[in-house]
């Protein structure tokens, strides 16, 4: 059942693959084989780590080569360099964590560019369907919160957020709660 699972699945943290992996816990973690790939959102790192590995053998890059040529530059960053990222490897898993750090500035970009609909100056560097596909809650995880492709939504007061706005959105909540 879990080698049903779709990067799609993936990028929605719906896989149904519930195995330990690198910067996880056990905590909450369901049991192998109770959910269906695409049935139930879990915030689960072998996802998002599974995903590095992916992009790796499809294309030849590495993440941070990926993202220093299709983000870093397009977005003139002013601070990332490829020696901001780093793999984390463990015994949990052959996949490992890919960690960046990013400035303020340079994560500003990030969603200035999703803000602008995937579009940069004169160039559209992702597909403005892609955006909005991406930035839709696919997932209820909470009151008034979904979740994504890798973002978290939140609908207009919605309730508990320590962020209210009158209007919907959407934010990147990783590591540390960066």
């Amino acid at each position: 059942m879990e080698k049903t699972a779709t990067v799609l699945d993936l990028l929605k943290a719906r896989s149904g693959v519930y195995l330990p992996s690198v910067y996880d816990t056990d905590e909450g973690r369901p049991p192998r084989g109770s959910h269906k790939p695409g049935t139930h959102w879990f915030y689960n790192n072998w996802d998002f780590n599974v995903r590095g590995t992916i992009l790796e053998r499809q294309t030849g890059q590495t993440v941070f080569e990926a993202f220093a040529s299709r983000v870093e530059v397009p977005l003139s960053m002013q601070d990332y360099s490829q020696d901001d990222g780093h793999f984390h490897y463990g015994p949990e898993s052959k996949h490992p964590v890919y960690k960046m750090r990013l400035s303020t500035r340079d994560l500003a970009r990030v969603g200035l560019l999703y803000l602008r609909g995937g579009r940069w100056g004169d160039t559209q560097l992702v597909p403005a369907k892609w955006v909005h596909e991406s930035t839709q809650p696919h997932s209820e995880i909470g009151e008034g919160k979904g979740y994504g492709y890798l973002w978290v939504t939140a609908a207009a007061n919605a309730p508990g957020d320590s962020i209210s706005t009158n209007v919907p959105m959407f934010y990147a909540s990783g590591f540390g709660g960066q």
